[in-house]
């Protein structure tokens, strides 16, 4: 199934889970105590929506220097 979102709140997500492959690109430094967060939750939580995301079997996450900053802090 092909699937093309441009946003990923609320019912998007289950949408967007149905997907065969996700990616997601996540630009700039606003989003990267998202990013952190979602990479070090171990569950999913509604606290942190895209935590959903890493328990899609094929979904890819590209970060730019910015949104990555804060992943090992």
């Amino acid at each position: 199934r092909d699937c093309l979102l441009s946003r990923g709140l609320g019912d998007v997500y289950k949408r967007q889970m149905q997907c065969e492959t996700i990616v997601s690109s996540v630009p700039g430094e606003r989003k990267a105590e998202a990013v952190r967060n979602t990479l070090k939750s171990e569950e999913v939580t509604n606290m942190v929506p895209a935590t959903l995301l890493k328990t899609h079997k094929d979904w890819h996450l590209f970060l730019d220097k910015e949104s990555s900053s804060l992943i090992d802090s």
